[in-house]
């Protein structure tokens, strides 16, 4: 499913007109159906109803809302931020005042106050739609103030007003929803900034767009809930499903190599070699007693430039790599990856120091790579002045610039982790939960993409990033429902990742 900006969405509905003759006046109607079905599963029974309405056809989506709910038995109150409309919200007011809907108008003081003063079970918020770009003021603000304040289940239709759809901003407030339902297609704002927060739950409704006009690419997409990933057969064997090796660790972070092992090997790696210094070949063995052991030679707590020729001779034992976590920013560390990626060949999942260490100028290895950085990692790749608050700004565009600038696909990590290829469009990851914001879940998911990287074929390499994103995302949304939204580890992740993998492959 692609993702369309509001300019997308308006050449969308032109298209719908002018080559299907599909008039505005359906798409609002469904758009209002859907919104008011919405309504129904929230509302317990017949029951008051509060929908409040803008000028624009996000209004007049709200409109249909309200006289489809008042013709269903609905105890509905309108209330209008304003009664200077023109064409298709002109006309569904009045379709809604002809069906017997009040509608007050927010101007007049007394209208504001029984906004405020009211106890609705639901409340429609259709003020704003995706076009509002400016600052929220006056009776529309005093509007969503007045939303905002109740105890009630709110619903946005097609985006909570005052969020900047393209953007995610906060337009100086914005309706806190419970619940969305975006028309046709995604929006960037569900993903981005302060979106996701205001959102709440979101839904995509179908409002009649024929399908060709809803699979035009956009530039993003949204991963899709079920996908391919490497089948085993009857007859294969370990050696048949990919040799993963682990470079991770230091004395200081000896956990990173076993949480990244037990990724690789949950996720079906027929092998996993931890190359590491001896205290953390210590640790990993007592959590993944299935991993094999190549000790490297240690500097100050950290893998020594001498390991490097080591590695380099045995490369060929190995399908894929995940070089980075836990390995530390000490000088030897640098020198270690600088002697080593200058004759590296193995397919590779660069993550954690592995990347600070790029934004310290060393060069990466010639072989594929998959760059996997959180918001510091990825500011600090693409320098000075982008910070992790920057990349978080512009997510969309922090993780073109770095897949162009580096050359190599990047899997840029957080609440909607968005991937990118060199002219590919990006994809937006939807599996994952805010529980999974601890310490080493990155590292699992390093291992499930080093994984995808040793098993699939080499035309599908690239698809490593995304696919091992929705899948580390299922697992950890597994994890907050059997055990709880919070508290969770990454190695609960890990173990969750079977249990998610059969649901994607169902």
């Amino acid at each position: 499913m692609w993702i369309a900006t509001a300019a997308e969405m308006r050449e969308t509905e032109a298209l719908a007109s002018s080559e299907h003759g599909i008039a505005a006046e359906t798409l609002m109607e469904n758009a209002g159906r859907a919104v008011f079905d919405a309504v129904r599963r929230a509302a317990p029974g017949p029951s008051p109803v509060a929908v409040v309405c803008g000028p624009g056809n996000n209004g007049g989506d709200g409109y249909v809302v309200a006289r489809l709910a008042h013709e269903a038995g609905f105890d509905v109150s309108v209330f209008a931020t304003t009664l200077d409309l023109k064409g298709l919200p002109l006309e569904q007011e009045q379709r809604c005042r002809a069906a017997g809907c009040k509608v007050s108008d927010l101007s007049d003081p007394s209208a504001r106050g029984a906004l405020k003063r009211g106890h609705w079970p639901v409340v429609v918020d259709a003020v704003l739609g995706t076009g509002a770009t400016r600052e929220v003021s006056g009776t529309v603000a005093a509007a969503i103030e007045a939303i905002n304040a109740m105890q009630c289940h709110r619903i946005a239709v097609d985006v909570p007003s005052g969020i900047e759809t393209d953007s995610g901003e906060v337009l100086g407030m914005a309706v806190m929803a419970h619940e969305t339902v975006t028309l046709g297609l995604p929006k960037p704002y569900l993903f981005l900034r302060s979106g996701p927060g205001f959102s709440g739950k979101w839904s995509v409704a179908d409002i009649g767009f024929p399908q060709g006009l809803l699979e035009r690419p956009t530039g993003v997409r949204l991963a899709p809930t079920t996908t391919v990933l490497p089948v085993r057969t009857t007859d294969s064997h370990k050696g048949a499903n990919g040799h993963v090796v682990v470079i991770a660790g230091s004395a200081r972070y000896r956990g990173a190599a076993t949480l990244a092992a037990q990724g690789a090997l949950k996720a079906g790696a027929g092998l996993v070699t931890v190359a590491a210094i001896e205290p953390v070949i210590a640790a990993v063995a007592s959590h993944v007693p299935e991993a094999v052991f190549l000790p490297l030679p240690e500097d100050e707590g950290a893998i020594s430039e001498k390991a490097a020729p080591i590695l380099i001779e045995a490369q060929k034992a190995w399908e894929s790599a995940v070089i980075g976590p836990g390995l530390g920013l000490s000088p030897g560390a640098g020198r270690f990856l600088r002697a080593l990626w200058s004759r590296w060949e193995v397919r590779s999942v660069l993550d954690a120091d592995a990347l600070n260490w790029l934004a310290r100028a060393i060069e990466p290895p010639v072989a594929f790579c998959i760059l996997t950085p959180h918001p510091g990692e990825a500011g600090r790749l693409l320098g000075e002045p982008a910070t992790a608050a920057t990349v978080q700004s512009d997510r969309f565009g922090a993780v073109r610039r770095l897949c162009e600038t580096l050359r190599r696909p990047v899997l840029l990590k957080g609440a909607y982790s968005v991937y990118a290829t060199h002219g590919g469009p990006l994809t937006v990851n939807s599996t994952g939960n805010a529980g999974m914001a601890s310490g080493g879940t990155g590292d699992v998911l390093a291992g499930v993409i080093g994984t995808l990287l040793a098993q699939l074929p080499p035309g599908f390499w690239t698809e490593a990033g995304w696919k091992g994103a929705l899948w580390h995302g299922l697992a950890g949304d597994l994890c907050a429902q059997e055990i709880g939204k919070i508290g969770f580890s990454a190695s609960d992740i890990a173990q969750f990742l079977p249990r998610a993998r059969s649901i994607l492959t169902t």
